[in-house]
C-alpha cells in the first residue's frame, strides 16, 4: 500500500489533529478503513458548527470516499491516490455539494457564482492537506 495512502488514512492522526485545533471528536465505528464516522463540533471560522463525517468506501490503495455534512448541505468528496513512483503520488479530489433544503439551495447557488475564489481556497487547503500527508509518509514505516 503506498505511504501517502497510508498517511491519508491515519484517522488517529487527524483526530488528534483536529481535537488540538479545539474541536470535539468523536468517533463512530470500529473498522479498519471504511464504514467509520464521526462527529465534529466546536468554533470554526468563527462560528460554532456541528459537521458529521463518513467514510462509507475506501478502495485501498486507490479510493476512497467522504461524505461531510454541515447543516443542510452535503459534500461527497472522491480522493484518488495515483501512485507516480515509490516516492511520488498524485492526489486528485473531486467534491459535489448536494443542498437538503431551499435555504442551502441558495447558499449553494451562491458558492457556484464565486467559484473561482473558493477552487483557489479549496486548492490551498488542499496543498496545505497533502504537504502533511507527504511529511507523515515520509516517516511511515514501508
Amino acid at each position: 500500500m503506498p505511504t501517502a495512502f497510508r498517511a491519508a488514512t491515519d484517522y488517529a492522526f487527524f483526530e488528534a489533529w483536529a481535537r488540538d485545533a479545539g474541536l470535539d471528536v468523536t468517533r463512530i465505528g470500529t473498522g479498519p478503513l471504511q464504514h467509520l464516522s464521526w462527529l465534529v463540533s466546536g468554533r470554526i471560522r468563527g462560528r460554532e458548527r456541528d459537521i458529521a463525517l463518513s467514510v462509507p468506501e475506501v478502495a485501498a490503495p486507490v479510493r476512497m470516499h467522504v461524505v461531510t455534512q454541515i447543516n443542510h448541505i452535503a459534500a461527497h468528496s472522491d480522493i484518488q491516490f495515483i501512485e507516480l513512483s515509490r516516492r511520488r503520488c498524485r492526489m486528485t479530489v473531486t467534491v459535489g455539494l448536494v443542498p437538503k433544503s431551499i435555504a442551502a439551495r441558495l447558499i449553494v447557488h451562491s458558492l457556484r457564482l464565486s467559484r473561482p475564489r473558493l477552487t483557489r481556497r479549496l486548492n490551498r487547503g488542499l496543498g496545505q492537506f497533502a504537504r502533511i500527508i507527504a511529511k507523515r509518509a515520509r516517516h511511515l514505516p514501508d
